[in-house]
C-alpha cells in the first residue's frame, strides 16, 4: 500500500498510514476513534494576583502619604478595574484525543480553532482512506 499524504506542514504530518505530531508517531490502524474536546481557559489567577499586588502597594502608598481620601480610593478602584479588564482573557482550548487499544492519548492541544479543524478533518479522511 502506497503512503498518501493528506497534510504536512513540517511539524504535523497525516498520511493514510500514520499521524506524526512533532516527536510522537501514531499508526492509523492502531487508532480506534477520534474525540474532539474543548473548554474555556482563563488567566483569572494572574489577574487576581496582579490586582491584589497593586491594591496592597497603593494602600501602603496612601497610608504613608496620609492622602487616603474618598477620591483617591475611587481613582484606585477605577484603575484596578481597567487593569483587570485589560489583562483578563478567555480563550478556548481545543484537544484532539485518540483512542487506541492501549487507551486514550492527547494528540493535539491548541488554541487555534482553524488549525484544529484542519488536523481533525485530515485525520478523519486518512482513517477513512486507510479502509
Amino acid at each position: 500500500m502506497e503512503e498518501k499524504v493528506f497534510f504536512d506542514n513540517g511539524h504535523f504530518k497525516i498520511t493514510n498510514i500514520r499521524f506524526i505530531n512533532g516527536n510522537q508517531t501514531y499508526l492509523l490502524n492502531g487508532i480506534t476513534s477520534i474525540k474532539a474536546s474543548s473548554f474555556i481557559v482563563t488567566n483569572s489567577d494572574f489577574v487576581r494576583t496582579l490586582i491584589l499586588f497593586i491594591f496592597l502597594i497603593s494602600m501602603i502608598g496612601l497610608i504613608l502619604t496620609k492622602l487616603a481620601t474618598l477620591i483617591n480610593f475611587l481613582i484606585l478602584g477605577i484603575v484596578l478595574a481597567l487593569i483587570a479588564k485589560f489583562f483578563y482573557k478567555k480563550r478556548t482550548k481545543y484537544i484532539l484525543i485518540l483512542q487506541t487499544s492501549s487507551g486514550e492519548s492527547e494528540a493535539l492541544t491548541t488554541f487555534n480553532k482553524e488549525f484544529f479543524d484542519i488536523i481533525k478533518t485530515n485525520l478523519d479522511n486518512a482513517i477513512v482512506a486507510r479502509g
